[in-house]
C-alpha cells in the first residue's frame, strides 16, 4: 500500500480472516464482470488537454489481468473507462489490447456508434452498432449494446426506437446484451426506453439479446425485469452499485436452468448476475463471497459483500458520475497503478475528505490490505 496522509492504517487482522475459506471448489454461481478503469502516465500531471497521449496503456492492460486473477470477466471500454468522454479510437484500443491478453474469464466490450459524426437517423445508429459489434467479437468479446441518447430524439415514435434494435440483433449472430444505463450515470439517459420498448425489444430475439446490465439504482425494478425475463432463459447482470449485495444473492438459490456465458455454463434463477464499476475497487472481498456463493454458502457470501456496501455507497455518492476518482485512487493505494490520475483529470472532482472515507471504508472490508 502507497504511503499516503489519506492511508489509513490497515486493521491489525485482516477482515476476510475470520470468513476463512470456503470448503472444496465449485463451479461459479454468478458471473462477474468487473468494469476496469484507465490509467495515465505520469506526464499527464503537467498536462490539462487531451489525454490520449497520456494512457498508460501498458498499466492499464495490468489492472485487467489483476481483475482477471481474482476470477473476474472485464467489461472494457463502457462508462469506468470514461467511454462516452474517450470516444471510439481510445475504445477499440481499450478491446483489441484486451483480447490479446487471452483472459481466463473473457469479456465483454460497450458496443456504441461514436465512431459516427452527428448521426442522423435510426438506421444509422443501428449500422454504427452493428459495425463495433463486429470489432468485438473480431477481438473475442461479447458486445453490451450501449445506450445511444442521439436515438431519442431521432426515432419519432416507440415502433422506430425498437426498430434500430431490432436492426442490430438481426445482423449480428449473437449473443449480445442490451444496456440500460440510468441519468444517475449520463444525464442526456433520463428518458432513454420510451413506454415498454425496453422489454419489447428484450423479447425480439432470446437467442441472441441473452440478457441485459442494468445501472438504474433501482432494485425493485430489477428484480420485476429479472423475473420477466427469466421465463425466455434471459438474464440479469445487475450494475446497481448500491444494491448489489441482495440483488446478487436474489429470492431463490435454486436454479431454473443454465446459460452459456463467455463459454462456460452458469445457472439461472431469480437472482442477478453482475456487471459491477464497484468490483473494481472491491475485487478481494467480492472474489472471496462468490467463491462462498459457489460453494453453498450464502450466509458468509452475503456478510462480506454486505460489509463492502458502505464502501460502495461513499464511492457513489452524488454526483454519482464522479465514482471513477475513488477506483483509481484505491487502485493507487493498494499499489495496483502508480498514481491516481485519470484522463481529463477527474481525479480533482472529489475532495480530500471524500478519499480519506474511501480509504477508511476499504480498509475496514477487506478491500486494502498491506502490501
Amino acid at each position: 500500500m502507497n504511503s499516503n496522509p489519506s492511508d489509513p492504517s490497515s486493521p491489525a487482522i485482516d477482515p476476510l480472516t475470520a470468513f476463512g475459506d470456503p470448503k472444496g471448489s465449485a463451479a461459479p454461481a454468478r458471473i462477474a464482470l468487473a468494469a476496469a478503469h484507465v490509467a495515465m502516465s505520469e506526464g499527464y500531471s503537467k498536462v490539462d488537454g487531451d489525454p490520449t497521449p497520456h494512457i498508460d496503456w501498458a498499466q492499464t492492460m495490468t489492472l485487467r489481468r489483476q481483475l482477471d486473477a481474482l476470477g473476474f470477466g472485464i467489461a472494457e471500454a463502457m462508462d469506468t473507462a470514461q467511454r462516452y468522454e474517450l470516444g471510439w479510437d481510445v475504445a477499440q484500443r481499450l478491446i483489441e489490447e484486451t483480447g490479446q491478453l487471452e483472459l481466463s474469464n473473457g469479456f465483454v466490450a460497450g458496443a456504441g456508434v461514436d465512431h459516427l459524426v452527428n448521426p442522423k437517423s435510426p438506421d444509422e445508429i443501428a449500422e454504427g452498432w452493428t459495425f463495433q459489434c463486429g470489432r468485438i467479437q473480431e477481438a473475442g468479446g461479447m458486445p453490451v449494446l450501449l445506450c445511444i441518447p442521439e436515438l431519442s430524439s431521432l426515432a419519432h415514435d416507440e415502433d422506430e426506437f425498437v426498430g434500430a434494435y431490432a436492426k442490430v440483433i438481426e445482423a449480428h449472430p449473437g449473443p449480445l446484451l442490451i444496456h440500460w444505463l440510468g441519468p444517475a450515470f449520463h444525464p442526456g439517459l433520463a428518458d432513454y426506453f420510451p413506454g415498454d420498448t425496453f422489454l419489447r425489444i428484450m423479447a425480439l430475439d432470446p437467442n441472441k439479446a441473452i440478457g441485459c446490465k442494468l445501472s438504474l439504482l433501482d432494485a425493485d425494478f430489477e428484480r420485476q425485469v429479472r423475473q420477466t425475463l427469466l421465463g425466455s432463459g434471459q438474464i440479469v447482470l445487475t450494475g446497481d452499485d448500491f444494491n448489489y449485495p441482495e440483488l446478487i444473492l436474489g429470492e431463490s438459490q435454486e436454479p431454473l436452468g443454465e446459460i452459456d456465458f463467455l463459454h462456460r455454463s452458469y445457472p439461472i434463477g431469480d437472482f442477478s448476475h453482475a456487471l459491477l464499476g464497484v468490483f473494481n475497487a472491491i475485487a478481494r472481498p467480492a472474489s472471496r463471497a462468490l467463491a462462498f456463493l459457489a460453494a453453498g454458502d450464502t450466509t458468509r457470501a452475503y456478510q462480506i459483500l454486505k460489509a463492502t456496501e458502505p464502501l460502495a455507497r461513499m464511492l457513489f455518492e452524488p454526483p454519482t458520475c464522479n465514482y471513477k476518482t475513488g477506483l483509481a485512487h484505491l487502485a493507487w493505494l493498494d499499489g495496483r497503478q502508480p498514481n491516481s490520475m485519470l484522463p481529463f483529470h477527474v481525479e480533482r472532482l472529489r475532495s480530500r475528505e471524500h478519499l480519506e472515507r474511501i480509504a477508511k471504508a476499504a480498509a475496514e472490508c477487506g478491500a486494502l490490505v498491506d502490501s
